[in-house]
């Protein structure tokens, strides 16, 4: 899996913003994602508990394609495995409760990674 937590270079490409433009942009962005972000995973871990594939399969491409535009390709990559195995059928519920615990894991020290950053600009 990618060393970074996030990718810096997608943040500072933004729509071809300059490098201040794209951080301001992002510094929305992120506060959109920080608020959307916990009502769809809970809804992924509901999901899973219901034993919804369809519903755990579209709600990880939910939060893959969130994280992913953001430049946060190792949250995205969890998510996309949980997706990709979801479609497939081929998850049981333990593999997606751990999957679902290490994107939890991984979202909060990107938070506190991208807070950090952000306080610092």
């Amino acid at each position: 899996m990618n060393e970074k937590r996030l990718d810096w270079e997608k943040v500072a490409s933004l729509a071809g913003f300059s490098a201040e433009e794209s951080g301001e942009i992002f510094a929305e962005l992120w506060q959109e994602f920080l608020t959307a972000f916990p009502h769809s995973h809970l809804a992924l871990e509901k999901a899973v508990a219901a034993s919804d594939t369809k519903r755990t399969q579209l709600t990880a491409h939910l939060l893959k394609g969130m994280s992913n535009n953001l430049g946060a390709f190792r949250l995205g990559a969890f998510y996309a495995e949980i997706e990709e195995k979801a479609k497939a059928g081929s998850g049981k519920k333990a593999l997606f409760e751990q999957l679902i615990g290490q994107a939890a894991k991984e979202y909060t020290e990107l938070s506190s990674e991208v807070r950090t950053s952000l306080k610092a600009a």
